[in-house]
């Protein structure tokens, strides 16, 4: 009996037991189950983010995280997640069901966790 194919872990394999290729479109198509609206999300310990801006086409947005605007390019993740970075800034929005949460990247720590509009 020949041996199974390798299971391959957040992509979606086609007949021919290759990688299907990452879907193209926006990061805000997921299936209806993922959104992201701008207006002021409320963290846990009383912190803070205003998502100002989305632009139409889902590719990027602009928040207000202490008193400081900052510009987030849409980057797709494998996980299904919607994720917008700065790389410069060092920060990352990140959008699961049922919350948001705000990263440094730089620092490897969470700024604000549990972000609910």
């Amino acid at each position: 009996m020949p041996p199974a194919p390798p299971i391959l872990r957040g992509e979606e394999v086609q007949s021919s037991g290759q990688p299907k290729a990452a879907p193209s479109g926006p990061p805000f198509d997921a299936g209806g189950s993922l959104s992201m609206e701008p207006g002021l999300y409320r963290c846990e310990l009383n912190r803070r983010v205003v998502v100002r801006r989305i632009a139409p086409d889902g590719q990027s947005m602009v928040i207000n995280w202490l008193g400081k605007d900052a510009s987030l390019q849409a980057v797709r993740a494998r996980s299904g997640a919607l994720r917008f970075e700065n790389v410069q800034a060092g920060m990352v929005w990140i959008v699961i069901v049922g919350k948001s949460m705000l990263l440094d990247s730089r620092a490897g720590r969470t700024l604000a966790n549990e972000c609910k509009l």
